[in-house]
Parts: C-alpha cells; structure tokens; sequence
C-alpha cells in the first residue's frame, strides 16, 4: 500500500508541476514584469509552486488510496460468494443401512471479496416434513480413502482450508459429518445442504440425497487410519 502511495505522489507532483504550475509560471512574468525583473523573484515562485503542488499531490493520492482501502475493507465485510461443487458424498454405516457419517469432497474456489477466513462448516438434512442441522467432525486427518484398485489403493484424505487467500484460486478437501444413525432411506429422500460459515455470511450448495449412496466400486469406502505402535 505504500508503495502505490509513493507512486501516486510522484505522478501527482509531476503532473502538476508540468500542468498548470508550469502555465503559471510561464504568464506570471508577463503580467508582474517589474516583480518578477529579478531571477531570483522566479526562483522563489518556482519553489514555493513545487510545495503548494506536493501538497496538492499528497492529498489526492492520500484520497484516492484511502478511497481503495475503503473499497476493499468493504468488500471484505460483504457476504463472500463461492463456487461450491460436491465432487462426491461418501456415506459410512453399520448393519441394517444405518449410515453414522458422511464424508464431502469439495472443490471450492472464491469469487469475492480477496480473501475470506471460513469459521466452520455444517451440514442441513431437510425435506418437506422436517430438518437436521449437524456441525462438521474436525477429525479427517484420522480417515483415508479405500478404493478398489489392484490389492486396494489407499489415499490420504486432506481437510477443506478454512483459510482462502486468493481470489479465483482453487481449493480442494473433505469434510466429515457425523450422523445420529439414520437410516440410509430417510438421508436420500432429504436434500443435503453444504453450508460454508464465514464471519460475514454463508455460501451454500444443495447435493439430492440420493448423492450419499454407498458404492465402493466407484467412490470407495472411508476407513479410520490404522494406528501404528
């Protein structure tokens, strides 16, 4: 900030220096002839119009640069907007299709303002009749992804960033919810509502429930790490 401070200065002095300082300096002689017969008189005047158009200039770019950190502290207080796309939902679940967690690969890119901090992530189950909100599990550091490739190919799962700080950059991760036994039937009929919490507002995106079906063939299932002695 302050270099483009400096270099607003610089370009503002120039320019007013060269632009209707210069004129005035160039007419006054031939309007005050007698005041300015001396060399020196002209110096003075040069001098004192180098200081009224720094002064000038100091002013505008203060403005113009205090108008753009305005803009900017504004934009960073307005509700962010995202791009939010749910590459899969991984349920996980005991006997009898009871599903106890869901696991969200999201590809998220931010659109405005240039940064933006999440504050957590939750989840809302809802159809016609009823609704379920559940806060998101900080645990997926503790879970890998299992999928059946050769003697089955074990990936490690990385955490959605809380912490956005280029606008257009994309991010990738998981986030994990858990569930209070519910059955596999009751989640497909609801709509899952991702929700991304952020200081001064939420973006979200809706996924069919029917999107949270098991299938290890082609999403794999999510195993908790093994613990090494």
């Amino acid at each position: 900030m302050v270099r483009q401070y400096l270099a607003a200065l610089f370009h503002g002095w120039i320019g007013k220096m060269s632009g209707p300082a210069s004129v005035a300096l160039a007419i006054l002689p031939l309007v005050f002839p007698k005041l300015f017969a001396e060399h020196a008189m002209l110096v003075r005047a040069t001098w004192v119009a180098a200081v009224v158009c720094f002064a000038v200039a100091n002013y505008s770019a203060w403005r113009y640069e205090r108008g753009r950190y305005e803009s900017e502290r504004a934009k960073g207080e307005a509700a962010p907007h995202m791009d939010i796309n749910v590459v899969s939902v991984i349920p996980r679940g005991e006997a009898n299709q009871i599903l106890t967690d869901l696991f969200f690969n999201v590809y998220l890119i931010l659109a405005d303002p240039s940064e933006a901090t999440v504050q957590n992530f939750s989840l809302e189950l809802f159809n016609t009749a009823q609704s379920l909100t559940l806060p998101a599990t900080e645990d997926i550091s503790e879970w890998e992804l299992v999928l059946p490739v050769g003697s089955y190919t074990r990936s490690v799962c990385n955490a959605l960033t809380k912490h956005l700080t280029q606008r257009g950059d994309p991010t990738q991760g998981w986030v994990h919810f858990q569930l209070p036994q519910l059955k596999e039937s009751a989640v497909t009929r609801c709509i899952l509502r991702l929700k991304i919490n952020c200081a001064h507002g939420t973006c979200y995106t809706n996924v069919p429930g029917t999107d949270a079906y098991p299938d290890a063939n082609a999403k794999g299932i999510m195993m908790r790490k093994t613990r090494r002695a």
